[in-house]
């Protein structure tokens, strides 16, 4: 984390029939993992859409030119961050009609990261939950890292298939001196 932000990806590669590489690459949906399909190359989709880019949004605070969209709009040089005093922050997103949602990635940001004052990354612990419709107040959990102690910068959490109005995460903790952030948080389902 610098003045930038870079992923790596892994993308299946082929050799055609006039013996050239090719690779399919820019895809920001899920893939099946290696060894999955016999020919990842010919296509490695799981089918899974982006079911929040854009979004509605809604948060319980944030940080001046941090707002809950930033988490949303596919870029990642903005972050949802909640406001300094905010104890117990939440971000949420509405999906409208509905989607049937079985996955969760989250960007995480850490801010005030800083190795030379001793600030280093670690684990950010939540719990994911979604509402059936978008005026519900009832929540159910769909991902409980509530113990989580694995430090992932792209955290990427299946669970099982449900139909989804809502869905928001929880942030309980994270590591110590880090303000937590959302680069990007995507549900992934179908329509």
């Amino acid at each position: 984390d610098h003045v930038f932000e870079r992923r790596i990806g892994i993308d299946p590669c082929g050799i055609d029939e006039n013996s050239e590489l090719y690779a399919l690459t820019g895809c920001d949906a899920p893939q099946f993992r290696p060894g999955a399909l016999k020919h990842p190359e010919a296509g490695n989709a799981t089918g899974l859409v982006s079911c929040t880019a854009f979004a509605l949004s809604d948060a319980s605070s944030y940080a001046p030119g941090h707002r809950p969209m930033y988490a949303l709009d596919e870029v990642l040089h903005t972050w949802w961050q909640p406001a300094a005093e905010d104890a117990a922050p939440y971000f949420a997103v509405s999906l409208g009609a509905g989607y049937y949602i079985s996955a969760v990635r989250l960007l995480w940001k850490d801010v005030g990261l800083n190795f030379a004052e001793n600030v280093y990354p670690g684990a950010y612990r939540y719990v994911i939950e979604g509402a059936a419709t978008e005026d519900s107040a009832d929540w159910f959990t769909l991902v409980d890292a509530s113990e989580n102690t694995e430090d992932l910068s792209v955290d990427y959490r299946p669970f099982e298939e449900r139909l989804l109005g809502k869905i928001r995460i929880r942030i309980l903790g994270a590591p110590k001196g880090v303000i937590p952030g959302i680069l990007n948080f995507t549900a992934f389902g179908e329509s």
